[in-house]
């Protein structure tokens, strides 16, 4: 499975449809346009990652990528 925000396949499994980046190090789950993201915090707990807002590496937002992707 490849990333569907840097495209890239350096990503494990983590739960059932739950996937960690180690590229963006975001942990990421849904399907094409409805892809949720989640910084990880210090104390090792998911923080979800406002559609507007911009990701933890990069200033590309969610649907910024996600039109990407479509093309």
């Amino acid at each position: 499975m490849r990333c569907p925000r840097c495209d890239k396949v350096e990503n494990g499994q983590v739960g059932n449809g739950q996937y960690y980046c180690w590229h963006c190090t975001l942990e990421f789950h849904g399907r094409p346009g409805q892809w949720r993201f989640y910084s990880v915090d210090l104390e090792g707990g998911l923080v979800e990652l406002n559609a507007g807002e911009p990701a933890a590496v990069g200033a590309t937002t969610v649907p910024e990528l996600e039109a990407a992707i479509a093309r």
